[in-house]
């Protein structure tokens, strides 16, 4: 259903569950603009929880006008039994119906499209669009809570089996449990679920809790009876898991439901333990759901658009949608090939000799990642998004995690990389060895660029930066140029050789090439030369980074130098990386090029002593920004 022109439109979500609904108005980039909730009214029938969620369909509809905007079409997520082909609730022991058109009894009483769907599979639908599935083609999506579900998605579509699919929960796991309430014995539900958990550990102990929460705050103080409870609840989910990965070869199992939120104290040993349980299989990824509760409630968005006939993921958004942190830009960067880096420090680097290692230092790395390292250290809204792969890719993204660097990278089939270098604790010089990265398929490829353009449309600056893993073709770079241009974000590039030339075609804002860089693709020696030839080619704007000597920056409408005011010994390999990412930070706030130019010159300076890229000395970048000397600019020929 396209728009009418100047208006904004939106749709109704709701996720009706046994105690309590859910409801939003998410627009085309899935922003919920307004949210209610209401009570679930089941325990007086069927008929009261179906003119429940009418009024609260019927609220959203009023609040959508008091935000202008139109509802077009609506989606609800209910549990139990969901036939979506026909669009009725077929059963739900907790809601009391049986053989429902409720699609059509929702159409009828608010006039709009409705489509349904079940609760569980449209969770894991949302977190294979827009959460921890992403990337995947074949995951399994499991909620552990009062009970247990599961939804599982092949090649990202879910698999239904009219209805009756994804009932992990009453899989026979362990004989001698109580009674399930499905009537038998054994089921997943009965040892593994929230209510089991808290049950059992009452029973063990004499003590009651509330729930399952309060059982892993006491694992994490060691009490006895806690951790006897919680590796039984372990073992059985990793058996249920393991039959799972033997069957159906998930790529990837995402954990949701009130249980993840214990994250490491469940996942850590729940992956080891499934681990144990592999042979010949594949090893699918074990991560935690990345959209908590919201992830009903965004599968039913991703319904009502279905309804609308309209793709969100494609959607244009009509105005900047970013999430705002004191009216901040946000700003994007991208790393393809992104790496865990291992820092060697040692005397001094001799070549055909042995070398006694002082220290070493392990962190996420890839130039996009050093970059958002720097913007997050100075207070800038950033996102990291990417390509990681493997049990490396999991260090990866905790090592970010813990740094308090926010990511949204895309996990792929093989084993990120690990980069080494060695330097010099004498002289600071540093040595680097850089392999090629995970093999990236085509359709690993596909599914990055659709997750990115979804990132795009929230940025109002896009870094990219880095070489390309092996995979993707050499004018990656300038399609994922465009997608941000067309959505309205400012572009910086930082990369080299053909991937670099392909992009100007593209017409990047600003490109970030080193000395060594630009001669190497223009055969010119003069830098400043070189950086006029490449912005007649298609930049917007050439910063060329020239070591010691500083910047050469050429716009459309003049020349700049931007020259250090000392010589620094130390680590320059993140240098670069700090220099993008003062000139992110000012072009997002749309700083003039001469203070934007002597930013990346003190930035990039500070980062030379510190001895890992991504970092940078606080003292010297205060002390360098008002000594930095930027040559008087002067027009260009033409201008």
């Amino acid at each position: 259903m396209p728009e009418r022109a100047g208006t904004r439109t939106c749709v109704i979500a709701l996720d009706v569950g046994g105690t309590s609904m859910k409801g939003a108005l998410l627009d085309r980039t899935m922003r919920p603009l307004t949210t209610l909730s209401g009570a679930t009214p089941r325990h007086q029938g069927p008929e009261a929880t179906v003119d429940a969620i009418t009024r609260l369909m019927r609220d959203l509809a009023s609040e959508a006008v008091c935000v202008g905007v139109e509802p077009v079409a609506a989606g609800v997520v209910v549990p139990g039994i969901v036939d979506e082909p026909l669009q009725r609730a077929v059963h739900s022991v907790n809601l009391g119906w049986r053989d429902l058109p409720l699609a059509a009894l929702l159409t009828d009483a608010t006039g709009l499209a409705v489509r349904i769907g079940h609760d569980v599979r449209a969770g894991g639908m949302a977190e294979s669009r827009l959460g921890a599935a992403r990337g995947f083609d074949d995951a399994l999506f499991v909620a552990i809570g009062t009970g247990i579900s599961a939804a599982l998605l092949v090649e990202g579509r879910p698999f239904r089996a009219g209805g009756y699919a994804g009932e992990l929960g009453h899989l026979t796991v362990a004989a001698g449990t109580g009674q399930c309430a499905c009537g038998r014995r054994g089921c997943l539900e009965t040892v593994a679920s929230a209510r089991a958990i808290a049950a059992a550990y009452s029973a063990r102990s004499g003590h009651e809790v509330e729930g399952a929460e309060e059982v892993a705050a006491l694992v994490a103080r060691a009490d006895p009876a806690a951790c006897h409870v919680w590796v039984r609840a372990v073992e059985a989910l990793a058996d249920a898991f393991a039959a799972c990965a033997a069957v159906l070869a998930p790529e990837v199992i995402v954990v949701g439901g009130g249980l993840s939120r214990a994250g490491g104290l469940l996942i850590d040993p729940l992956r080891v333990a499934l681990d144990r349980r592999l042979s010949c299989h594949r090893r699918p990824e074990l991560v935690r759901a990345a959209l908590g509760a919201q992830a009903g409630c965004l599968g039913a968005g991703l319904l009502g658009w279905a309804a609308a006939d309209a793709d969100p993921a494609a959607a244009r958004p009509a105005e900047r949608v970013a999430d705002r942190v004191g009216g901040s830009s946000v700003i994007l960067t991208v790393t393809l090939n992104a790496a865990l880096d291992v820092t060697h420090f040692v005397d001094e680097v001799t070549p055909h000799t042995s070398h006694r290692v002082r220290r070493t230092a392990e962190r996420a790395g890839g130039k996009g990642i050093n970059v958002a390292r720097v913007l997050a250290a100075l207070g800038h809204p950033v996102l990291a998004t990417g390509l990681v792969a493997g049990t490396t890719g999991r260090i990866l993204r905790e090592d970010l995690r813990a740094s308090g660097v926010k990511d949204a990278l895309v996990p792929v089939r093989g084993e990120s990389r690990r980069t080494v270098t060695l330097v010099s604790e004498r002289s600071g010089d540093a040595t680097v060895f850089n392999p090629p990265g995970p093999h990236v398929d085509a359709r690993s490829w596909r599914a990055f660029t659709r997750r990115f353009a979804e990132l795009a449309a929230r940025a109002d600056v896009v870094v990219l930066a880095g070489s390309l893993p092996p995979g993707p073709p050499c004018d990656s770079y300038a399609g994922l140029v465009a997608t941000a241009r067309d959505a309205g974000a400012v572009t910086v590039l930082d990369t080299s050789g053909a991937a670099l030339l392909s992009a100007l075609d593209a017409g990047p804002d600003v490109i970030k090439p080193n000395a060594a860089e630009i001669r190497e693709v223009t055969g010119r020696s003069d830098v400043a030369e070189a950086a006029a030839e490449l912005q007649a080619r298609g930049a917007r704007t050439v910063v060329a980074s020239d070591g010691p000597e500083g910047l050469h920056a050429v716009t459309r409408e003049a020349r700049y130098r931007a020259v250090p005011p000392a010589r620094l010994r130390g680590n320059p390999t993140g240098a670069g990386d700090a220099c993008v990412a003062a000139l992110a930070a000012g072009l997002a706030a749309g700083s003039p090029w001469p203070e934007l130019l002597r930013d990346a010159v003190a930035l990039s300076a500070a980062a030379v002593p510190a001895p890992l890229a991504g970092d940078f000395r606080r003292d010297l970048y205060d002390q360098f920004r008002t000594t930095v000397s930027v040559e008087t600019p002067h027009a260009l020929d033409g201008h």
